[in-house]
């Protein structure tokens, strides 16, 4: 038995499958353009390539400090650190901050600033009231605070007292002194067993000497205490400055 396989086909019904010819291609094909080629319009596209792709990148600021604005309330009961610019007695003082005063992050006083008020003197201290707070630009603001000693932390500074207070203090302290010993140096004698003054030239003298001192000391001693001495605190002392509001 004979099997017949699938016909084959016919060569002539193939098409030919042929590249083009080179007359087909035209001119204007993959032809580079020479004579329109620029330098100068080359460089300025790629610029403006880059231009297009360039990111912009916007620079953050870094840690800045902020001043409190003028006018704002320092509240009761805040301290900082001042040193004395002349030396304090009665009359005008001047401060000035040696540590910033800071609240939340914002600076109230800053370092440098000066501080003006009026000393009064009282037994043994020396009580500063401060009125008048003047910025680094010159600008001020009223303010109430009032002076405090380092050492013991209370209000009023501790200080000398000047000199013409102590020399009256010792004039007056001596002539008690003289008083009571020229009484001392009177002679006396017993009579009736009681001792008595004699009534001589001598003791009549040191009898008045000794009454005149003593009169002289009773008179400094109540000039002194109707007097209220004068304190001194020295320039460059460190003190505590306390806010009572402003």
């Amino acid at each position: 038995m004979l099997f017949q396989g699938p016909a084959q086909p016919n060569v002539d019904d193939i098409k030919e499958i042929r590249a083009p010819d080179p007359g087909q291609l035209t001119d204007q094909t993959n032809k580079i353009h020479f004579d329109d080629y620029s330098a100068e319009s080359e460089s300025a596209s790629l610029k403006q390539k880059a231009q297009v792709r360039r990111v912009t990148v916007s620079k953050l600021p870094g840690l800045q400090k902020f001043e409190r604005s003028r006018g704002k309330a320092i509240p009761p009961g805040m301290t900082l650190k001042a040193i004395l610019v002349n030396g304090a007695s009665n009359g005008t003082v001047k401060v000035e901050v040696t540590e910033s005063l800071l609240l939340q992050g914002e600076t109230l006083v800053p370092e440098g600033a000066v501080l003006i008020g009026v000393g009064q003197s009282t037994e043994d201290r020396l009580f500063i009231r401060f009125n008048t707070l003047v910025f680094k630009d010159g600008t001020t603001e009223n303010v109430q605070a009032q002076a405090i000693d380092t050492d013991d932390r209370i209000a009023g500074l501790k200080g000398s007292r000047i000199g013409r207070y102590a020399i009256k203090y010792g004039a007056a302290v001596g002539l008690n002194f003289a008083g009571g010993l020229a009484q001392g140096l009177q002679e006396k004698e017993v009579i009736n067993q009681q001792a008595v003054t004699k009534t001589d030239t001598k003791n009549a003298l040191l009898n008045g000497a000794s009454r005149a001192t003593l009169e002289m000391a009773n008179e400094t001693m109540t000039n002194l205490r109707n007097q209220t001495p004068v304190i001194e605190v020295k320039a460059g002392k460190e003190v505590i400055v306390m806010f009572e509001g402003t």
